[in-house]
């Protein structure tokens, strides 16, 4: 009888701790607001995406972080819009490959090599009769 009322009283300090533990965590205040102090730092332990709002107020408006998450979502919407816009022109288009073929980037190369080499020959045209205005 007596094991069983010690062992009784002992589960009853366990749950009556527990309760109390319980009670303490559940009060606990967010965070705490010390004074400034000359060689201080702050410091904040943030877990994952928790927002900054979460750990302390100030540390949201010092980062902007109200801003940023609206700027997330702002461009998450414009994502979500681009994407149907796209989808929308890919119906409406023919199905052709996206990719040039070689020959077509080779003509685009040669053409260009050909401009460049035209206005090479403008400038040096151009060089040379300033040459001979200048001896005139």
């Amino acid at each position: 009888m007596r094991s069983n009322l010690r062992s009784v009283s002992y589960l009853l300090a366990l749950l009556i701790l527990a309760v109390i533990c319980c009670v303490v965590e559940i009060g606990a205040a967010p965070y705490q607001e010390l004074p400034p102090r000359a060689g201080h730092v702050p410091v904040y332990i943030r877990e994952g995406n928790q927002p900054l709002t979460e750990i302390h107020p100030g540390l949201a408006e010092a980062f902007h972080e109200a801003d940023a998450l609206t700027q997330k979502t702002e461009d998450a919407n414009a994502e979500v819009v681009k994407k149907e816009l796209t989808n929308d022109s890919k119906q409406s288009q023919p199905d052709e490959s996206d990719i040039a073929s070689f020959d077509v980037i080779k003509n685009d190369y040669s053409q260009r090599e050909s401009l460049a080499k035209n206005e090479e020959a403008k400038e040096s045209v151009n060089q040379k009769k300033n040459e001979k205005k200048k001896d005139d």
